[in-house]
């Protein structure tokens, strides 16, 4: 049986060999090379291939779209490049176009902080056309609101479809948006409509019972 002291060296010992490659330092070959960092998403864009804000925006022309399901009026806002096209599609379909709240508040500069009029601004120089529609039972659509139920995704195929079959459309829809907005591409992406070519959302709902429930007690202020 080992003693205290012969225990103690042992135990040294057998620790000490793991370690010595750990701890000892490393030199030539094995010197280790620190990890490549990925490059941000876009690098190395050739900024002049992009599209440039050539256009006017021509002034707003308001539609009345009927649904397919009951057959109320959605109301729909379309703005478009002062060219010929046709021209590819961003649309948006929100319950917050009424106050142009989509998003809230002001830049610093004053100029409203509403996604759909920076969307406008942006998109549509450069070739875009933008629809702006408003979800039923919301702004100026007849209905009752659906949040995220069967009639609000039917409403999103329609809306599409409708976009795809104007003159000034090339037959593809893209659309984008955050939170509620960014929900209803999610409702047109389970209805599938022809010419839905993308979607980029942030923060969309995928889950509506858990995005207003916790353990079956209603969120404070979330009682629709």
């Amino acid at each position: 049986m080992l003693g205290g002291r012969a225990t103690l060296t042992l135990a040294l010992i057998v620790l000490s060999v793991p370690l010595t490659g750990c701890l000892g330092a490393l030199d030539g070959d094995q010197a280790l090379e620190p990890a490549a960092v990925p490059a941000p998403p876009g690098t190395g864009i050739d900024e002049r291939l992009l599209t440039e804000p050539i256009y006017e925006i021509l002034p707003q022309e308001i539609h009345r779209v009927r649904a397919s399901l009951d057959g109320i009026q959605l109301y729909v806002e379309t703005y478009l490049p002062d060219g010929e096209g046709p021209w590819p599609t961003i649309l948006q379909m929100s319950p917050y176009y009424a106050l142009r709240a989509n998003g809230g508040g002001d830049l610093p500069d004053g100029v409203p902080l509403d996604t759909s009029t920076r969307l406008i601004e942006h998109y549509v120089p450069r070739g875009y056309a933008v629809v702006l529609a408003h979800v039923r039972g919301t702004g100026n659509s007849e209905g009752c609101m659906d949040m995220m139920g069967a009639k609000e995704r039917s409403d999103a195929h329609d809306m599409v479809t409708w976009v795809t079959e104007q003159t000034w459309s090339d037959g593809k829809v893209g659309m984008e948006g955050a939170s509620y907005v960014g929900t209803t591409p999610h409702e047109a992406l389970v209805a599938a409509p022809d010419g839905l070519v993308t979607v980029v959302t942030t923060a969309g709902v995928t889950n509506q019972w858990r995005n207003t429930f916790m353990n079956g007690v209603p969120y404070d202020g979330r009682h629709y």
